[in-house]
C-alpha cells in the first residue's frame, strides 16, 4: 500500500470524528506511547460558510502542551464512543496496516499518524473554504523558488486589489500575507517568503482532490 492509498483510506474514516474525539481518544488511549507527540498536532475543523471575506481572526492553536490538563478521561471517552463511532474504530482496525501489526509500540505511532493525516486534511478543508484565488497564485509561485522577496510577491496582491477594489480596501498587504503565514502555509525567513512543508502538501492535496481555483480573490 502506497502512502497516497494509506491516505486516502484513512482520511474519510476520522473525518466523521469531531477533532476533540480524536485528540483526546488518542491521549487517553495511548498516552503511554505518544505521550508529548501529541502536543505537535494542530487543532483544527471544518469551516461550512462561502468565501465572501477572509478574518483577521487567528487560527486555531496549538493542543495544551505537556502538564496542561485536558479533563479527558477513560470515563469520558467511553460516554463519546457512540454507535457510529465504534462503527468506525471497527473500519480502522481493519485497516491491514493495523490488524497485521502485532507490536503495541508500533500500532500506537500508525494510529497517530492516522489521526495526523486526518487533522490536516481537515485544515485543508478549512483553508480552502477562506483562501483567495491570488493567494494561491502566491503559493505555487513559491513552490517553484527558493524564497520570493516582497517585490516578486506583491505585484500578485496589487493585481488582485485593483480587480477587486471593495474587498483590498480594508486588507492591508500585511494582512493578507499573515493569512497565509498564520496556517503555516509560508514563513518569512531573511525578508524572503518561502513555501513551508504544510503549503507544499496543500498544494499538492489540492490536485488530488481536483479543487477548482477558488472564484474570487
Amino acid at each position: 500500500m502506497t502512502v497516497m492509498e494509506f491516505m486516502e483510506g484513512v482520511a474519510p474514516l476520522l473525518e466523521a470524528i469531531a477533532w476533540p474525539l480524536v485528540a483526546t481518544f488518542v491521549a487517553v488511549r495511548f498516552r503511554k506511547n505518544v505521550g508529548g507527540l501529541i502536543d505537535r498536532m494542530v487543532k483544527a475543523g471544518p469551516a461550512e460558510f462561502e468565501p465572501q471575506a477572509q478574518t483577521h481572526e487567528d487560527p486555531p492553536a496549538l493542543l495544551p502542551g505537556p502538564g496542561v490538563a485536558t479533563g479527558a478521561s477513560a470515563d469520558a471517552i467511553e460516554a463519546l464512543r457512540t454507535d457510529s463511532v465504534v462503527e468506525i474504530e471497527n473500519r480502522l482496525k481493519a485497516l491491514p496496516m493495523l490488524a497485521e501489526e502485532n507490536d503495541a509500540d508500533t500500532r500506537a505511532t500508525l494510529l497517530l499518524t492516522v489521526a495526523a493525516i486526518a487533522t490536516q486534511n481537515i485544515h485543508f478543508r478549512s483553508v480552502e473554504t477562506l483562501i483567495w484565488r491570488s493567494q494561491i497564485a502566491i503559493l505555487e509561485l513559491l513552490s517553484h523558488t527558493k524564497g520570493a522577496a516582497q517585490d516578486l510577491v506583491q505585484p500578485i496582491y496589487e493585481s488582485a486589489s485593483e480587480r477587486y477594489p471593495d474587498r483590498y480596501a480594508t486588507y492591508p498587504f500585511e494582512s493578507y500575507m499573515n493569512f497565509l503565514e498564520e496556517r503555516s502555509l509560508i514563513e518569512e525567513v531573511d525578508s524572503r517568503w518561502q513555501l513551508r512543508p504544510a503549503g507544499r502538501d496543500y498544494l499538492e492535496w489540492r490536485v488530488v482532490q481536483r479543487s477548482p481555483p477558488p472564484l474570487t480573490g
